[in-house]
Formats: C-alpha cells, sequence, structure tokens
C-alpha cells in the first residue's frame, strides 16, 4: 500500500470512528427522551431509535470489513476492534 493510499485509508477511518461516537450520543439521547416519554411522542421516538441503530449497524459492518482486511496494522486496526466492540 502506497503512502498515499494509507493516509486516505485512515481518513475515511477516522470519519467512520467519528459517525460511530456521533451515533452513538445521538442514541442515548433519544434513548433518554424515550424512556420519560409517553403515548405518541414515545412512537415516534421509538422510529428514532430504530434509525439511530440501522446506522449504527451499518458502520459496524463497515469496521468489520476494514478490521478482515490484510492490510490493516498495528494501531488503525487496534482503533477498528475497539469502535466494534463500542458498537
Amino acid at each position: 500500500m502506497t503512502v498515499a493510499a494509507a493516509r486516505k485509508q485512515q481518513k475515511e477511518v477516522d470519519t467512520v470512528l467519528k459517525k460511530v461516537e456521533d451515533g452513538q450520543e445521538e442514541f442515548s439521547f433519544v434513548f433518554d427522551q424515550a424512556v420519560s416519554a409517553s403515548g405518541a411522542q414515545k412512537e415516534k421516538l421509538g422510529e428514532d431509535l430504530k434509525k439511530s441503530i440501522n446506522k449504527l449497524q451499518r458502520l459496524r459492518v463497515q469496521i468489520r470489513e476494514w478490521s478482515n482486511q490484510n492490510d490493516m496494522k498495528g494501531q488503525l486496526k487496534d482503533k477498528l476492534e475497539d469502535a466494534r466492540k463500542k458498537n
């Protein structure tokens, strides 16, 4: 892998990891609201939770694919494994 390709891959991984972090924060926020909500608002928040879960699952699949690649090395692979476990 060339240096440029490695940099590009690092940038993509960092972007996805940031999305995972944001998605987890969003999920926690909506979940907390859903716990204290009632009626129709609870149903709407339930739908928002489903969307958030689906987004996080797609990101987890991407992370898993990257983790299984042979050209992922060292610290980058460790970051991916940690993110996959959190997700």
